[in-house]
């Protein structure tokens, strides 16, 4: 029973070259999500240093002002930047 099943084992083993032509396939299309990967995580590091770029001046402007109403529109701005953080 045993060698049966070894036997169609070997039966179903794909012939090398389609192996080789998966495993390539499969090799460029890792690749390609691995620098999709890294595009969008540099994308999100130059995000998020401007949106925190901004964060820092509407405080050092919340800081400077003493109208309430302009601090309470800085801090909604800044809840709103906070948001749109990439996650």
């Amino acid at each position: 029973m045993e060698s049966k099943f070894n036997d169609m084992l070997i039966k179903l083993k794909p012939p090398s070259d389609l192996f080789e032509l998966a495993k390539k396939n499969f090799s460029i299309h890792w690749d390609k999500r691995r620098n999709n990967h890294q595009s969008n995580h540099a994308s999100n590091v130059e995000t998020l240093k401007g949106i925190e770029s901004k964060i820092e001046k509407l405080v050092a402007r919340v800081i400077d002002t003493e109208s309430p109403t302009l601090i309470s529109t800085y801090e909604k701005s800044i809840q709103e930047l906070e948001r749109k953080k990439p996650k």
